[in-house]
């Protein structure tokens, strides 16, 4: 499993190369990555993949891909970044007066997380696009050569 690692890799093929290399005939690979999802982590972050492009990576390392799943919504993804607004930048300690505020306005932000939540699971159905998940998710099967 490869999950929330291949953005933060300068070369994924050669993660996804190796991965192929060490799994037997008939194994899996599952390889799952954030779409809109803040950059993140450390040291870096490289890369966002759509469900094609995830899928071709998985290919060109030699696996079968079984199945690809988006997982997450438009909505889901508009209230994930608005939370992570409100906690990385609106509250950054380089902006005193609004941290200040934002502690004084803590129950109304657990609320406005709370009714962001909550409408975004409620609405969630309503997106049927596939256009702005959370996450990419591919299953890949390393099949005997000759065999795609």
């Amino acid at each position: 499993m490869l999950i929330s690692v291949l953005e933060h890799l300068e070369n994924p093929q050669l993660a996804l190369s190796e991965a192929h290399r060490v799994t037997v005939v008939g194994g899996n690979l599952l390889v799952v990555t954030p779409f809109s999802f803040p950059t993140h982590g450390s040291p870096s972050d490289y890369r966002r993949w759509t469900m094609e492009g995830l899928k071709v990576e998985v290919s060109n390392a030699g696996f079968k891909v079984m199945d690809g799943v988006s997982m997450g919504n438009g909505f889901a993804s508009l209230a994930l970044n608005l939370n992570l607004l409100l906690k990385y930048h609106v509250q950054a300690p380089h902006r005193k007066f609004l941290s200040l505020a934002m502690i004084l306005a803590a129950p109304f932000v657990v609320l406005f997380q709370l009714v962001s939540n909550i409408l975004a699971i409620m609405l969630g159905p309503l997106d049927g696009s596939e256009a702005f998940p959370l996450a990419i998710a591919v299953l890949g099967e390393k099949v005997k050569k000759g065999v795609k």
